[in-house]
């Protein structure tokens, strides 16, 4: 699966979560472990296993919104990046 920031992010029941932000990079294997979703207010991590489809403009997860379990981003599993910014 390929996420691109700013991709919407949907329920299955089709109400809006917010926008992909990020994503959260396993460092040994180098693949996509969680979506960072801003909605506004603050910002989620939604594991990728969570996610039905995507395309280009839509992020679609299993589940309704009642039903995910959002994780907090914790700041402390942020890696520095080239620059002295964090990234996830």
């Amino acid at each position: 699966m390929r996420f691109e920031k700013g991709v919407e992010v949907f329920s299955s029941a089709g109400e809006k979560i917010g926008k992909i932000s990020r994503v959260v990079i396993d460092t040994k294997t180098k693949d996509v472990t969680d979506v960072v979703v801003d909605r506004g207010k603050d910002e989620k991590v939604i594991p990728v296993s969570l996610v039905e489809s995507e395309d280009e403009d839509r992020l679609t997860l299993h589940e309704t919104h009642q039903s995910v379990r959002f994780s907090r981003l914790r700041d402390d599993t942020l890696c520095p990046t080239r620059g002295g910014r964090r990234a996830v």
